[in-house]
């Protein structure tokens, strides 16, 4: 067989249940994602972004103050987590910090530093569904 040759293969088969922990992550991943997109628009100057499969508009997890300085918020289940002690958002000077931001708090979902918040999130999210 060509294949046994061509093609690195494994017996690994892929799992049913998946890891909530996994799953929890990833939408959070997911919706940064989004945002960093978002910011890449409006850096390139697109007043409105929408997505690539349904062509709604993302609504943006950052807003700009009076001030002139943005606030940031990582949303899990259209709501914003708390991201420390009665913390919820963090103050950026403009889009470039919002997007490092951004990615900076992906590395750290990555790492697994929101595991507990988004336990807790979750939980409250079930519990409004029973």
């Amino acid at each position: 067989m060509n294949l046994m040759k061509e093609l690195n293969l494994t017996p690994m088969k892929r799992t049913v249940g998946r890891n909530p922990i996994t799953e929890r992550r990833e939408s959070v991943i997911k919706g940064i994602d989004k945002q960093i997109m978002v910011c890449d628009g409006l850096l390139d100057g697109k007043d409105v972004v929408r997505d690539q499969y349904t062509g709604r508009k993302i609504p943006q997890w950052f807003w700009l103050d009076d001030s002139g300085s943005y606030y940031l918020s990582i949303n899990y289940g259209k709501s914003p987590i708390e991201l420390a002690k009665g913390k919820f958002s963090i103050v950026c000077t403009g889009l470039e910090q919002v997007k490092s931001s951004l990615e900076t708090v992906k590395s750290s979902v990555l790492k697994g530093d929101f595991d507990t918040v988004l336990d807790k999130r979750s939980k409250v999210i079930r519990s409004n569904f029973s």
